[in-house]
């Protein structure tokens, strides 16, 4: 279980995760909501080492990570998507892949390029030339290849063409009946609702609602008083 307890996390002098408490079943797709500045990004800055938190703690399987370097989290079997990408612009996609490559990971270069066929079609070009779906594509392929236990995603159909939105799911889907522990940051609810088995609602820098996804998919006052949105007739992940 993925664990975090009282976090408080700072940018200078602003205050931006006030005593966060929140968990993630091994296994589970979270889905983690909230509007614009909520704290999501944040929190998944905190989780994979990249912000340290003042106070709280953060627990993998009941060891204390909170103030790990990213290196060492990412070893225990953490990766990220960022938003926005966040590619090697100037190396090739095959570079890009290869610089992730776990030789223990279940999934190789080839099942990448197989699940994402326009990559081995581009598998020489510089990625800063790739157009923004393929970059999110290889964006994923290069966190699978990396083997993950824990996957962070954030906001991952942001932008994107209907297509890319669809097998971004499917990769999720995968990633879940692979056992994969999935974070999902997304303001697409619809998408997320039909993944996740939970969800944790931010606001402020505190998750001000938890539960379960189909629950909360069946409440349009809950999805509006917390989002500003609400969406019906969803397919709801387990």
């Amino acid at each position: 279980m993925l664990e975090l307890e009282g976090i408080d996390v700072f940018y200078g002098p602003s205050h931006v995760l006030h005593a966060l408490t929140a968990h993630v079943e091994e296994g589970e797709v979270l889905a983690l909501l909230g509007r614009s500045g909520a704290g999501k990004t944040t929190t998944l800055k905190t989780v994979m080492g990249w912000l340290r938190p003042r106070a709280g703690r953060i627990r993998w399987r009941g060891q204390d990570i909170s103030h790990w370097e990213s290196v060492r989290i990412a070893r225990l079997g953490f990766a990220m998507v960022a938003q926005g990408r966040r590619v090697f612009p100037s190396l090739s996609v095959a570079e890009n892949l290869g610089i992730a490559l776990n030789p223990t990971s279940p999934w190789s270069l080839e099942d990448v390029y197989q699940l994402f066929p326009r990559l081995e079609e581009r598998r020489y070009q510089a990625a800063n030339t790739l157009s923004g779906g393929e970059q999110q594509m290889l964006s994923l392929g290069r966190a699978l290849v990396r083997g993950p236990r824990v996957l962070l995603l954030d906001e991952p159909t942001e932008g994107m063409a209907p297509a890319i939105v669809q097998l971004t799911h499917q990769v999720v889907e995968m990633l879940r009946e692979a056992g994969i522990t999935v974070v999902l940051v997304e303001q697409n609810l619809a998408f997320a609702l039909s993944l996740a088995a939970r969800v944790a609602v931010m606001n402020k820098g505190q998750v001000v609602y938890e539960g379960r996804a189909q629950e909360f998919a069946a409440h349009r006052e809950l999805q509006v008083q917390y989002l500003g949105v609400s969406t019906t007739g969803l397919r709801v992940g387990s």
